[in-house]
């Protein structure tokens, strides 16, 4: 059959100073789908002795799925909810201040 995917910009102009790393989550995630995540670099503009100089080196090291059931108490109407949250960790692999985003891919 056919496979629809949809992408989504989960994070917009973040910063990273060189050898720093960051963890994210993205709540509410849809049950039953696969999940791929971009980390996208974003010029910044970084003057040396040498001259300018423009490099951005990141990575997401590490990803995964957290899956909560919360139970709640009978007066409430409900017994439990549950929520799918993905995680995971980008990092900076360069020498100089990085601006990011990060793009999740998600498909049927």
């Amino acid at each position: 059959g056919r496979i629809g995917f949809y992408v989504f910009k989960i994070l917009e102009d973040k910063i990273l100073d060189p050898g720093k790393q960051q963890e994210w989550i993205w709540n509410n995630a849809n049950y039953g789908k696969s999940f791929f995540l971009e980390v996208v670099p974003l010029n910044i503009k970084y003057i040396s002795a040498s001259g300018p100089v423009w490099t951005t080196e990141l990575e997401i090291t590490r990803q995964w799925r957290k899956f909560i059931v919360r139970s709640h108490p009978a007066s409430t109407g409900l017994t439990q909810t549950t929520e799918l949250e993905i995680h995971y960790i980008v990092k900076n692999i360069g020498t100089t201040t990085a601006k990011y985003n990060v793009h999740l891919v998600e498909v049927d």
